[in-house]
């Protein structure tokens, strides 16, 4: 049986002169919308912390939000980002590192993400140089905590060359560049902003549902009991459509207990979001569970063609009712949803996939899946993207 790490490993314009040469004449950016994400979910509260970061992209030219996992650092770069977009001549541009594994396919990744080759006889990083060159730009680079060598240099080079040049990065930790300033990502507020971003995504499973005196201090210890991170909120206001917020504030309590055990009563937010994830796994269906443990082979985004190819089993169920559940997958919070240049694609949350492909490999159907995938892989039109990864939230 395939370990999980087997899994994860398989599934993961402006003049130049170069060398006194002859100028090559590089691409211009004439513009960099196409290359911004765009959730399908409103994003909620956050206005002191939109303020703060704002102001410190107005003075600083490298800004790092760190923090855990589930803490909504990449939400806040890109709303950050869209919010500033217009202060940049030519934009922002949007490059998340999720799924790459190489530090060469960095700066590669960062070209495909504009839309751009490399040019001959040029590398990545100076077929960089040269189109930023001097342009006011915008740049958020998404996960860059596992390539943290690669990214300085990069970054490094870039700072250097493109002195109009802007970057906002999140990791889990400091990029370690000189002039750099972190800014730690908070829990969201108990008071405001938790409760609202409950309601919000409960009202997208169950329209009808309301807050009142009673429900309010329910949803408002719901949220103090998962420590205000933003996805383990989300995963338990996903669950509003068959149980009460009585019901999912017991069952929290319940997995909690389990946890606190193990960790000396000293629990982190990751362990929040860990125990949140297993909790709302646990109340899924059999075959939703089956369906969400296959679709972790995709290490980056996906379509309804591949959710099909890889998740049906003519042993358990058949093509058209992958699509029931696949919804459900989506209504219950496991599948994120995105507009990306104006097609829908999806993508499993980073911390949900990491869970998931744990699940696949002690399921003993890793290999079955892994040959749907690559036959997958090889149908006419599936084109592999570097940089287009797996979520983390």
């Amino acid at each position: 049986m395939p370990s999980r790490a087997t899994v994860q490993e398989f599934s993961d314009s402006y003049p130049f002169c170069h060398n006194g040469f002859r100028p090559i004449m590089m691409p211009k950016i004439v513009s960099v919308q196409h290359s911004t994400r765009r959730h399908l979910t409103s994003f909620v509260g956050r206005k002191a912390e939109l303020n703060d970061v704002r102001r410190l992209l107005s003075d600083k030219r490298l800004v790092t939000l760190t923090g855990p996992d589930g803490m909504g650092k990449s939400r806040l770069a890109l709303q950050i980002g869209a919010q500033i977009a217009h202060e940049f001549t030519y934009g922002r541009w949007d490059c998340d590192l999720a799924t790459v594994t190489d530090r060469d396919c960095v700066s590669i990744s960062m070209l495909n993400a504009l839309g751009l080759p490399v040019q001959p006889g040029l590398s990545a990083i100076d077929t960089l140089v040269g189109v930023i060159n001097d342009a006011r730009v915008l740049l958020v680079l998404d996960h860059c905590e596992h390539l943290l060598d690669a990214c300085a240099a990069i970054i490094d080079s870039l700072l250097r060359s493109c002195p109009r040049l802007t970057i906002l990065t999140t990791s889990t930790e400091a990029i370690g560049l000189a002039g750099e300033l972190t800014w730690r990502v908070p829990p969201l507020s108990l008071t405001n902003d938790a409760i609202e971003l409950f309601v919000d995504r409960a009202r997208r499973v169950r329209s009808d549902f309301a807050i009142n005196a009673d429900t309010a201090v329910t949803v408002g210890e719901i949220c103090r009991r998962l420590d205000g991170v933003p996805l383990a909120i989300e995963l338990a206001a996903a669950r509003t459509d068959t149980l009460s917020p009585v019901e999912i504030l017991a069952g929290i309590n319940d997995r909690f207990r389990l946890v606190a055990g193990a960790a000396g009563n000293a629990v982190r937010p990751e362990q929040t979001l860990c125990a949140t994830v297993q909790w709302s796994h646990a109340l899924l269906s059999g075959p939703e569970r089956a369906l969400l443990h296959r679709l972790a082979v995709f290490a980056g985004g996906f379509d309804l063609d591949g959710a099909q190819a890889v998740g049906a089993n003519d042993e358990d169920f058949e093509g058209y009712q992958t699509l029931g559940r696949f919804a459900e997958l989506v209504d219950k919070a496991f599948v994120v949803v995105e507009n990306n240049r104006g097609r829908a694609g999806y993508r499993l949350l980073y911390s949900v996939r990491q869970y998931a492909l744990e699940k696949l490999s002690e399921s003993g159907e890793a290999d079955a899946v892994l040959a749907r995938y690559r036959k997958h892989l090889k149908q006419p039109n599936q084109v592999v993207r570097a940089g287009s990864g797996g979520v983390r939230y």
